[in-house]
């Protein structure tokens, strides 16, 4: 009777863990966004704005740059005042991951991160 249920249960908890919903890039994008626009590395978004509402309106693949380009707009609200914000983010894609190189309007760069 033991061995019967750890039949079940098995390939039950391979298959629930397996099938999880997976991240997708427009995910990824929203986290970034989120994660990082709150932090004052923009002059016209200051630190500790709550971040919400990103849409993601356009992913433009440069091909011959391994680079893709990401038009997003989002709302953020500062001492009760909500606005609304637009950018362009620039992802690079190396050994089949998407990394976050550069936010348009702001002093973000993976570039200079990397190099300090």
């Amino acid at each position: 009777m033991q061995k019967k249920r750890f039949f079940y249960i098995v390939p039950l908890l391979f298959l629930l863990v397996s099938c999880g919903k997976k991240e997708t890039f427009k995910d990824v994008i929203v986290k970034d966004v989120v994660s990082n626009m709150g932090k004052g590395i923009c002059d016209s978004v200051l630190a500790g704005a709550k971040i919400d509402n990103v849409i993601v309106k356009h992913i433009i693949p440069v091909e011959t740059e391994q680079l893709i380009d990401v038009t997003v707009s989002f709302d953020y609200e500062i001492n009760g005042i909500r606005k609304n914000a637009s950018t362009v983010l620039l992802y690079s894609t190396k050994d089949g991951k998407r990394e976050l190189d550069e936010i348009g309007i702001c002093k973000y760069s993976n570039k200079q991160n990397n190099k300090q």
